[in-house]
């Protein structure tokens, strides 16, 4: 049987988030959802200056700090790498008294009849002041991004439809 949608993998690894989530929507429906100012607002950013999607441009944003760590919640962020509708690479530094650099990567794969979302971020240091904490309240917040990234491509694109070319 292959993947379903609604559920979010959460891989437990102590120096990093990673989950992965399935869509029954094109590469391209979840790629323009994944990267919405939507879905940044939704229950996270509070805050945006620059643009998305520019490689080599560093943009900040501010979400909620998490309290009891390094975690600012003021983000610099630079993509290394964009190929749309396949692969993110970008690198974050948390933001303030001892800035914080963690390296991420936002994979698309199709598989079977939709998408399969692997998001990555990397730079957790086991046994540094904070760190586990706030991988694990990142991990959460990561799982909640994908489940609200399914409401906004059931919303916009209804129940599941297969399309066989990129819109121009």
């Amino acid at each position: 049987m292959g993947p379903q949608a609604g559920g979010v993998l959460t891989i437990e690894q102590a120096d990093a988030s990673v989950v992965g989530h399935f869509y029954p929507y094109e590469p391209w429906q979840v790629w323009t959802v994944l990267n919405s100012r939507e879905l940044f607002f939704a229950d996270w950013g509070q805050e945006m200056r620059g643009q998305l999607l520019e490689v080599r441009r560093p943009f900040t944003f501010k979400v909620w700090p998490i309290p009891g760590t390094d975690f600012s919640g003021n983000i610099q962020m630079e993509y290394l790498e964009v190929r749309p509708h396949e692969l993110l690479v970008f690198t974050l530094t948390v933001l303030g008294e001892h800035p914080w650099p963690l390296e991420g990567t936002l994979t698309l794969a199709r598989q079977g009849q939709g998408t399969y979302v692997t998001y990555v971020l990397a730079g957790f240091t086991p046994g540094r002041f904070g760190h586990s904490l706030a991988r694990r309240v990142v991990n959460g917040a990561h799982k909640t991004v994908l489940r609200r990234a399914e409401k906004i491509l059931r919303r916009q694109y209804g129940g599941y439809r297969r399309v066989e070319s990129t819109p121009a």
